[in-house]
C-alpha cells in the first residue's frame, strides 16, 4: 500500500475555522471570559463552576477518572476541593505561564510541560489508580492561558500523520508526562508551519482543525 503523506491545508484550516466559528467560538469565549474573571482558585463558586463547565463540556473524563462517593457530581466536588485546599500554590504556578504566548517557543514548552505535571501529579492522589487526567489538566491550563495546547486523543490520533518527530526533539523536563510533552512538540512545529501560510492562528483553532480533519477524512 503506497504510503499517503498528510500536509497543512490553508484551504481546510480556513473550512474548519468557519465551522467552529458557527459551532464553538461563543461557547470557548465564555470559559475564556470565566477564567479571566476569576483566575485564582480561592473562591469555592468560581473554582466550581470552572471545573464543572470546563470538565464536562469538553468531555475531559475527569468525572471518570475519580471514584465517586455516591452522591450526585462527588468526583467534581472532590477535584474542586483539592483545587481549594492547593489553591496558592496552583495560582503560582498558573502564574509562572503568564509571559507564555503562542507562537510557543522552545522555554515555553518546557513551561508549560512543568505546570501540566504538577497538575497531574496533584490529580494523581485522587484518580483512580492514578490514571492521568492529561486532557483536563491540558484544557484547564489552556482557559486559563490560550496558548497553552489543548491535549485529547482525536487531535493527538492525528497530529503524528503531519507533523514527524524523534524523541531528541521533544524539549522536555524529566518528569513531564512523555504524551503529553509530545503532543505539544509536535504541536509547536504545525503552529510554525500554519503561519508560514498565512492563515490567521491560534491555538484552539488549530486544536479544531485536527479535530475537523480527523472527522473529515
Amino acid at each position: 500500500m503506497k504510503h499517503v503523506r498528510h500536509t497543512f491545508s490553508a484551504g481546510d484550516y480556513n473550512s474548519a475555522k468557519q465551522d467552529y466559528e458557527q459551532t464553538w467560538k461563543t461557547i470557548d469565549e465564555i470559559f475564556y471570559r470565566l477564567c479571566r474573571d476569576y483566575p485564582t482558585h480561592s473562591n469555592r463558586l468560581a473554582v466550581t463552576a470552572k471545573v464543572v463547565i470546563i470538565g464536562r463540556t469538553y468531555a475531559t473524563g475527569i468525572e471518570r477518572h475519580v471514584s465517586t462517593a455516591g452522591t450526585q457530581g462527588s468526583s467534581i466536588s472532590q477535584v474542586v476541593s483539592l483545587f481549594l485546599s492547593h489553591g496558592k500554590k496552583i495560582d503560582r504556578w498558573l502564574a509562572s505561564l503568564r509571559q507564555v504566548a503562542a507562537p510557543i517557543a522552545s522555554s515555553d514548552i518546557r513551561k508549560i510541560l512543568t505546570v501540566h505535571a504538577l497538575i497531574l501529579k496533584l490529580l494523581s492522589g485522587l484518580t483512580i489508580q492514578s490514571q492521568s487526567a492529561r486532557t483536563f489538566v491540558s484544557k484547564y491550563l489552556h482557559f486559563h492561558n490560550p496558548a497553552v495546547p489543548i491535549y485529547d486523543n482525536i487531535a493527538d490520533g492525528f497530529l503524528p500523520k503531519l507533523v514527524r518527530l524523534r524523541t531528541n526533539q521533544i524539549n522536555a523536563p524529566a518528569h513531564a508526562d512523555k504524551t503529553y510533552a509530545a503532543y505539544v512538540s509536535r504541536f509547536a512545529k504545525l503552529y510554525q508551519s500554519a503561519a508560514v501560510q498565512g492563515v490567521s492562528v491560534t491555538v484552539r483553532l488549530l486544536d479544531y482543525y485536527l479535530i475537523w480533519k480527523k472527522e473529515n477524512g
